[in-house]
């Protein structure tokens, strides 16, 4: 009796150590917080400016926490990403040259940490290569901002208005058609800096185009 009593207290104190041994074991394989090689995301691009030049270029600058280097990718609005442009860069401003004048373009941008680990795109930019020339004019009680001249694929445009030269604060107003004579009103003796961007409407997307320099007029 006493025999068969010890041989199973036996038995339960081997499984107790297999038991604690396997656990050990699990727990070796994992690593505790804070330990190992721990891989941030790269993060999505918060800063995306786009300035079209003269040269059918698109000035294009992003933001970096996390990454080493960028991926820029962009195709026309009738192309496909799996078929499009890709650039690898490791600057925080980069271009991409030899646009088609008035071609419409969607430009998005990832970046990709030092283990290689890359983020998500940020929200597709979609940009106009096309410019206007506007007019400011003032008037009584306001001022006058026109396009007499209609440029191929241009839908409408944004009006943007201010009293402040940096444009820091503004208006801003959009206007549909291929050209456009619009009043808006003012306060006598302000004066007001206006810019003026073609856009092209296309399956739901707007394009935005080169900005205008910067035109100003008192009100009288």
């Amino acid at each position: 009796m006493g025999s068969k009593v010890f041989k199973r207290v036996l038995a339960l104190c081997l499984a107790m150590v297999l038991m604690i041994a396997s656990s050990m074991a699990v727990m070796a394989a994992e690593k505790s917080p804070g330990e190992g090689d721990v891989v941030p995301d790269p993060v999505i691009p918060t800063r995306t400016t786009f300035v079209i030049a003269k040269n059918n270029t698109i000035d294009l600058s992003y933001t970096q926490k996390n990454s080493v280097f960028f991926y820029v990718q962009w195709k026309s609005n009738s192309g496909t990403w799996d078929h499009c442009h890709i650039k690898k860069v490791t600057d925080l401003q980069t271009f991409i040259e030899g646009l088609v004048r008035g071609g419409r373009y969607d430009i998005r941008v990832r970046g990709v940490n030092s283990k290689g680990k890359g983020g998500e795109y940020c929200t597709e930019a979609n940009r106009f290569v096309r410019s206007c020339t506007s007019y400011v004019r003032p008037r009584s009680g306001g001022f006058n901002v026109k396009v007499s001249r209609a440029n191929e694929g241009t839908t409408g445009y944004k009006i943007y208005w201010t009293r402040d030269e940096s444009f820091k604060r503004f208006n801003v107003m959009t206007v549909n058609g291929t050209t456009f004579n619009k009043t808006i009103a003012g306060k006598k003796g302000m004066t007001y800096y206006v810019r003026v961007v073609p856009i092209s409407v296309v399956d739901g997307k707007t394009y935005a185009g080169v900005q205008s320099c910067t035109l100003s007029a008192t009100v009288q």
